[in-house]
């Protein structure tokens, strides 16, 4: 009895070790992208402010992981295979409204779209073709000055699809956003 109640014991220990090391990494590397120059866990964009994945310089040094070039007024998600992923520069404890206008590919419309503000989801749908989409991010997911927004969807290969010669890996095709405060 005595030996079960110590591994138990360790296990929580090792539960909040975990946590906390998580934690440590997050922090770590953020501060490794501060001196590498890197902007983007800063969090460039500001609420308010439309982004219309136009390509402009800004934009390109703001979208974090994730993003293919823009393509005339549009940018697909999903290069590397990573999930498209963007930082707002927030006030801390204030809610938000995420406006947006995506493009869901048929190829992927059989799995759900996550949305993460801060690694929390938020919302989960099932669509096609072009939407535009509102989302609340209520004020106690918004901790700090950075609100880190992630969109996690099916990848797909246009190659595979429609023999083009596009072979890159997408997912949603974004026309713009903008973060307003609630």
């Amino acid at each position: 009895m005595f030996l079960m109640s110590e591994i138990e014991e360790l296990e929580e220990k090792t539960e909040k070790l975990t946590k906390l090391l998580d934690e440590i990494t997050k922090e770590f590397e953020e501060l490794q992208s501060l001196v590498s120059g890197d902007n983007s866990a800063l969090g460039c964009f500001l609420p308010n402010t439309r982004i219309n994945m136009d390509g402009s310089k800004e934009e390109d040094e703001c979208l974090v992981t994730g993003w293919h070039p823009s393509e005339k007024g549009f940018r697909w998600g999903g290069k590397g295979r990573e999930h498209p992923t963007i930082y707002f520069r927030v006030s801390p404890n204030r809610s938000y409204r995420l406006n947006m206008n995506i493009f869901v590919p048929k190829a992927i419309t059989k799995s759900p779209i996550k949305l993460f503000a801060n690694d929390v989801e938020i919302e989960s749908f099932v669509s096609e073709g072009q939407i535009k989409k509102t989302i609340y991010i209520p004020s106690n997911l918004v901790k700090s000055d950075k609100l880190k927004i992630l969109f996690e969807s099916d990848f797909w290969d246009p190659s595979k699809l429609n023999k083009t010669l596009d072979s890159r890996i997408l997912s949603l095709a974004f026309n713009y956003m903008e973060l307003t405060e609630v």
